[in-house]
C-alpha cells in the first residue's frame, strides 16, 4: 500500500514540524526523502515522493505517524503547542494515514477542536464574569466540556460563584427598585429574573421578604393616612 500523494510543499514541510521520524524505514527512497526533508529541500522531496511509486511504503512509517499524532495531542493538551499548529500537523498526518490510523488521528483532531472551543468559552466566561455579566458567564461556563481537563473543574467552581453573584445582584437591584419604584415593581422584577435560572424557586425567599415588606409598607401608609 503506497502513501497517499502529498499535494504541496507546505504539507511536506509539516513533516518536520510534526516530528515524523522516518529513520526506521529501510529502503533508499525513504531514507532520501528523510534527508531532503531535514535539509528543507522540499521540491526535491516532492519529486522523489511522486516518482517513488510503491517503494515508499505506508507500513514503514505507520508507527511513526501514530507516535507523532499522540505527541501533537499531548503537546496541545499541555499548552506546549498552539491550536493552529496542532491542527495543521494533524491535517498533514491525516493526508498520509489510512484505515484505522486515519480514524484515530481524525478523532484526535476532532477532540482538539472540541477542547479549543471549550477553552474559548471558558475564557469568554471569565471576561463576562469580570464585567459582572453573570448570566452570560454562566452560559459560557456551561459549555466547558469534560475533555477540557485544564478548565472543567474550575468552570464548575466559577459557575457557582457567578450564580451567587447573580443572586446578590438581583437582590441589590430589587431593593433599589423597591425604594425607587415600589415593591410591586421589585417583586415582578425578581420573578422575571427567576425565569433565567434552572431552579425556579431560587428567589422564593427574596420574593417572600419583599412581599412581607410590601405588606408592612401598605399597613404603615394606611395608618399614616388614618392619622391624618
Amino acid at each position: 500500500m503506497a502513501l497517499r500523494k502529498i499535494k504541496n510543499q507546505a504539507i511536506i514541510a509539516a513533516v518536520i514540524a510534526s516530528s515524523v521520524a522516518l529513520s526506521a524505514c529501510t529502503n533508499k527512497e525513504t531514507k532520501d526523502l528523510k534527508k531532503f526533508l531535514e535539509m528543507e529541500k522540499f521540491e526535491k522531496a516532492s519529486d522523489l515522493y511522486e516518482k517513488s511509486g510503491e517503494k515508499i511504503k505506508y507500513d514503514n512509517i505507520v508507527g511513526d505517524l501514530e507516535t507523532s499524532a499522540n505527541d501533537v495531542y499531548e503537546q496541545y493538551m499541555d499548552d506546549d503547542m498552539s491550536y493552529e499548529k496542532a491542527t495543521a500537523n494533524l491535517e498533514f498526518l491525516l493526508s498520509m494515514a489510512e484505515d484505522d490510523l486515519e480514524k484515530n488521528i481524525q478523532e484526535k483532531k476532532d477532540t482538539i477542536e472540541k477542547i479549543q472551543t471549550s477553552r474559548e468559552n471558558f475564557a469568554k466566561g471569565q471576561s463576562l464574569y469580570d464585567s459582572e455579566l453573570y448570566l452570560d458567564a454562566i452560559a459560557c461556563y456551561d459549555l466547558v466540556v469534560e475533555e477540557d481537563t485544564k478548565n472543567f473543574s474550575e468552570a464548575k467552581t466559577k459557575k457557582a460563584l457567578a450564580l451567587d453573584e447573580y443572586k446578590l445582584q438581583v437582590e441589590t437591584n430589587a431593593n433599589s427598585y423597591a425604594y425607587n419604584r415600589g415593591y410591586s415593581y421589585a417583586i415582578n422584577y425578581v420573578r422575571e429574573e427567576a425565569k433565567n435560572l434552572d431552579d425556579a424557586k431560587a428567589f422564593d425567599t427574596l420574593i417572600a421578604e419583599l412581599q412581607g415588606k410590601y405588606k408592612l409598607d401598605v399597613i404603615e401608609r394606611a395608618d399614616d393616612y388614618a392619622s391624618n
